[in-house]
């Protein structure tokens, strides 16, 4: 193959660009790459100067770098717009060099257009980072595997006192007060020799130490990532301090609240004590001489004392529930007798305002609830409905939907209008204002709302103005399957409070299994369900909590009641794990016993 073969089969195979051009500004050959790239055959190419080619901004470097060329200097990295067929452009980069006593100037271009779009998103994706970074609210702070600070944004200079030039190239450690400043590098040193996470990935509260020396509390959260073949850690800090502050201000202000309520509590009860007794006293030993206007007058009496009882009971029952020590007390109960008494007091209710009255409570229904607090809000909502309709009917209908109870209370009342809906479950709220005397705090309903939802349940309306008003409650999963026998399982290793145990239940009417271990209990009432359990929390071989969750996990076992009793006064270890009780030993034997027989009735 001869020296110009060579060169003609390099020319059609190479995947640049290659020209060859005269200082006139024309083309004299083009390999094939230029079609591929560009669009243009080789004799369009040839046919017309190469300018007409070139993005008009360009044209006059491109000029200048002819120049240059004719005068003998070589182009490197020199870059132009070159339109394509399809008539939009691409950034070309050129090497050139002339060829002497020619006038040729040969060419090599490459197509950069992507190689520059990925050049620029780099650079804007640095460039938000930095933004971000210099932004941000929080501290940012980027540590290698050694702890050596890398990075230090303006609002970590903020928190710490610090600036970034003085901390860069230090530990971050002395950011720490002790003990985290002893203990952080073997904690790093830690994970990166076993992979076990203290921190990383968890977010955690902590106390900073600012330049000044002083400690703050701090909300930190740390990321591992990898740049290259660095392994770095980023923490995203937050200084808490004006929350903490607020925290505690509030606690403060909930603790007066509640003192303020229970001395309020004592003073207005002793007083109403004592209406609310004379008056029955009055009453019955008056009776014969007092006339019909008297005894409407005491009996106005005692009702205004039980009305005012009851506002004082909702505003600290609601008080209680705001500030998170109204806990409910679960049992397993039948519907229709936990229900009766309610229904009784508004049927009567019913018939003194003229209204028709109908109650469908199923006959064998078996709830997990409070009953205290579900039959206050059944009668929160009936004796509404019976307070706004003037005429008509109220109907309660109880009734299971799978294993959720639902109950639902419709009256043919007033209806709430459209207007006042958002306000139905809102604190000091009274409706039907100007229309029927509204009397009361507004307390029933925001309370009956937060008891609902204590049981995990909810509760809504729909309302017809003119037409009533339909309340649904629903607590789901609330429905028990009868646990059929009267053997409790007692799990305790201590002989002599088992005894104690065993012969309480015997006085209940029931039988009693114990076992001494956390294993053996999950097996006793996995294989053969008891009618209740009476649970210590200190077993030989494992904590009771492993016991509760174990029952709570399977259906079987779910609804079994369970009652707690043990030395550790806390419940808050075993009621969100769903005990149903929590005794502190030595035991209330009167209060055991009575739970023993409420699983005896239910």
């Amino acid at each position: 193959m001869s020296l110009e073969q060579e060169r003609d089969q390099f020319f059609a195979m190479s995947v640049d660009l290659l020209g060859i051009a005269a200082a006139d500004g024309f083309f004299k050959r083009v390999n094939p790459s230029f079609e591929r790239v560009l669009g243009w055959t080789p004799a369009e190419l040839l046919a017309r100067p190469f300018f007409d080619f070139v993005h008009p901004d360009d044209v006059a470097a491109t000029r200048d770098e002819l120049a240059k060329l004719a005068a003998g200097a070589t182009t490197v990295g020199f870059t132009n717009r070159y339109r394509t067929r399809s008539g939009h452009y691409l950034r070309l980069q050129w090497n050139a060099s002339p060829h002497p006593g020619t006038g040729l100037i040969y060419a090599i271009a490459r197509d950069i257009t992507d190689e520059l779009a990925d050049q620029l998103a780099l650079q804007r994706s640095e460039e938000l980072n930095r933004a971000v970074l210099e932004t941000a609210v929080d501290g940012i702070i980027v540590i290698d595997e050694a702890g050596v600070i890398q990075s230090f944004n303006p609002a970590a200079e903020r928190i710490f006192g610090w600036t970034a030039e003085e901390v860069i190239g230090r530990n971050v450690n002395m950011l720490m007060p002790e003990p985290y400043h002893a203990a952080h590098d073997g904690y790093l040193h830690n994970y990166l020799a076993t992979g076990e996470k203290k921190i990383i990935g968890i977010g955690r509260e902590v106390e900073g130490l600012r330049k000044d020396g002083a400690r703050f509390p701090l909300e930190l959260g740390v990321s591992e990532m990898h740049v290259g073949e660095l392994r770095l850690f980023a923490g995203i800090t937050r200084d808490i301090s004006e929350q903490k502050s607020l925290l505690l201000a509030a606690e403060q202000a909930n603790r007066s609240k509640s003192e303020f309520l229970a001395n309020m509590s004592h003073e207005l009860r002793t007083p109403l004590n004592a209406i609310l007794g004379f008056s029955d006293l009055l009453t019955e030993q008056l009776d014969a001489q007092l006339s019909v206007g008297q005894r409407r007058f005491l009996r106005n009496v005692r009702e205004s004392g039980e009305h005012l009882l009851e506002l004082i009971n909702d505003v600290l029952d609601l008080s209680k529930v705001e500030a998170g020590r109204l806990e409910l007390r679960a049992e397993v109960v039948r519907i229709a007798p936990l229900l009766e008494p309610v229904v009784a007091s508004a049927r009567a209710s019913a018939d003194a305002a003229g209204l028709a009255f109908e109650a469908v409570v199923p006959d064998d229904g078996v709830v997990r609830a409070d009953p205290v607090r579900l039959r206050q809000v059944l009668d929160n909502i009936l004796s509404n409905a019976v307070k706004f309709t003037p005429r008509g009917s109220v109907r309660l209908v109880v009734r299971f939907e799978g294993a959720d109870l639902v109950i639902e209370v419709t009256d043919t009342g007033l209806g709430i209008p459209a207007s006042e809906r958002h306000r139905v479950f809102g604190t000091f709220e009274r409706l039907h204002e100007g229309r029927v005397e509204a009397t009361g705090t507004g307390l029933g309903l925001a309370l009956t709302k937060r008891l609902v939802e204590l049981h995990r349940g909810s509760i809504s309306f729909e309302s017809e103005e003119g037409r009533g008003t339909t309340f649904r409650l629903v607590l789901p999963e609330a429905r028990v399957e009868p646990v059929h026998g009267d053997r409790v399982l007692v799990v305790e290793d201590v002989e002599a409070d088992a005894d104690l145990i065993v012969a309480l239940a015997a006085e209940a009417g029931l039988q009693c299994e114990v076992v001494t271990t956390a294993r053996a209990a999950i097996d006793a009432a996995g294989a053969d369900p008891p009618r209740a359990v009476v649970l210590d929390l200190r077993l030989p071989d494992a904590r009771g909590e492993r016991v509760l969750e174990a029952l709570k996990a399977e259906p079987r076992t779910r609804a079994i009641p369970v009652i707690v009793v043990t030395v550790e006064d806390d419940e808050g270890r075993s009621r969100p794990l769903g005990a149903d009780d929590h005794l502190a030993k030595p035991i209330d034997r009167q209060r055991l016993a009575a739970w023993l027989r409420g699983v005896k009735e239910a």
